[in-house]
């Protein structure tokens, strides 16, 4: 049994810490593999939890299957079942089973952070020594793309919370790879970051208001990141300065902007074609359609869902999100004095409101984004409803 705790840890391991890098397709299936089946047989050497509303995250892993026979493209509707949500239920079932105790879990922080940090050198040496952003670094990267990267950040930067309180021995190193993240952000040019800020920032804020026990036990901690959040929105501006610019002295700015609306009209036409079944899962399944406006799908996960099941889809996407939110925040408003079970529920709660509005701007929580997506989530829940039973 230890041996197999340790294959479990070391390919769950590894599996984050490739998570950003390109061309691993292959070797992630097999880290995941190996860590799911694994953690399966671990599932008895560790106290098993509930997590409330379970039904709406199965309904959603389910319902693309269900709704198979009504796909333009069955093979084609298989392979992004299997990446999106496959290999993101694997992820979240693995995380959540062994994510039993502080040790375990600062593991799992620790080989993030080391990819987080690989990526965040690479970009700003290239910045530095050769004046490419991440846009120019598209043809060559090593990461999976700006808009990628944007998606990666927004799931990583709460982690900081919990994070400052679990390595207190090296809150300067902690302090370094968050600065270095926050830049990732406003280097990632995608201006939805803005509003994925904003609203991380707001929950932060709310919640940790709405505790005076944490806020008094963390005032050092709540200004370091509420100064963070600030300088982030205000570099996220003047990073984005220029290239805002350029579309409004654009003669086709006009053309542009009408163009942008017309993604949510094509979507709901697609969506009015068959509101039951949908067209069948993928986000770009209908890619012939988007292309007319120069894109490849509806840059909108509830649109997107729509168009791939229906009404169906586009209301079990929001149920889920609402479902992984609210077993966070009734978390936090339970009577724990743990405080680093507080910043976890809240770094979750945080991680689950800014993909939402990040989807909102894009679809990117697919492949790798998925599964990171749900390893996150699935440590963060596994770790807190066990101390928060003992508490």
């Amino acid at each position: 049994m230890p041996k197999l705790i340790e294959l479990n840890l070391w390919s769950g391991s590894f599996l984050l810490l490739i998570l950003p890098v390109t061309h691993t397709a292959g070797i992630r299936a097999f880290l995941l593999s190996v860590f799911f089946i694994s953690a399966l047989f671990l599932l008895k050497e560790f106290k098993p939890v509930k997590i409330q509303y379970w039904f709406v995250i199965l309904l959603w892993a389910l319902l693309p299957l269900i709704l198979l026979p009504y796909s333009n493209n069955i093979e084609f509707s298989l392979k992004e079942i299997k990446r999106e949500v496959i290999y993101g239920m694997m992820a979240f079932l693995g995380f959540f089973i062994v994510t039993y105790d502080e040790k375990i879990l600062k593991r799992w922080f620790l080989f993030l952070a080391i990819g987080c940090s690989f990526l965040v050198l690479w970009t700003s040496s290239n910045y530095v020594f050769y004046e490419r952003d991440l846009e120019s670094l598209y043809a060559w990267r090593w990461h999976h793309g700006y808009a990628s990267v944007a998606t990666y950040i927004t799931i990583l930067l709460p982690l900081f919370i919990p994070a400052w309180l679990l390595f207190e021995r090296y809150r300067y190193v902690v302090f370094a790879v968050f600065i270095g993240v926050l830049w990732m952000a406003v280097f990632s040019s995608q201006r939805a970051m803005i509003f994925v800020l904003i609203g991380q920032l707001s929950v932060f804020t709310f919640l940790l208001f709405k505790s005076t026990d944490v806020a008094n036990d963390g005032k050092k901690r709540l200004w370091f990141f509420l100064g963070g959040g600030l300088f982030s929105l205000g570099a996220s501006f003047y990073f984005m300065y220029d290239r805002l610019s350029v579309l409004w002295k654009s003669s086709d700015f006009l053309s542009s902007d009408i163009r942008i609306l017309q993604l949510p009209m094509l979507a709901f036409d697609l969506i009015i074609q068959n509101p039951l079944v949908g067209h069948g899962f993928g986000r770009t399944l209908m890619r012939s359609h988007f292309e007319q406006v120069g894109l490849e799908h509806a840059h909108n996960i509830i649109l997107s869902y729509g168009v791939e099941m229906g009404i169906l889809g586009m209301l079990i996407i929001v149920l889920l999100f609402w479902s992984l939110f609210f077993n966070y925040y009734k978390l936090f408003r339970s009577s724990l004095d743990n405080k680093i079970v507080r910043s976890v529920v809240l770094a979750g709660t945080m991680v689950v409101v800014g993909v939402f509005i990040r989807e909102q701007f894009n679809y990117m929580l697919n492949r790798e984004l998925s599964i990171l997506f749900w390893a996150v989530n699935g440590m963060l829940l596994g770790f807190a409803l066990r101390q928060g039973e003992r508490c």
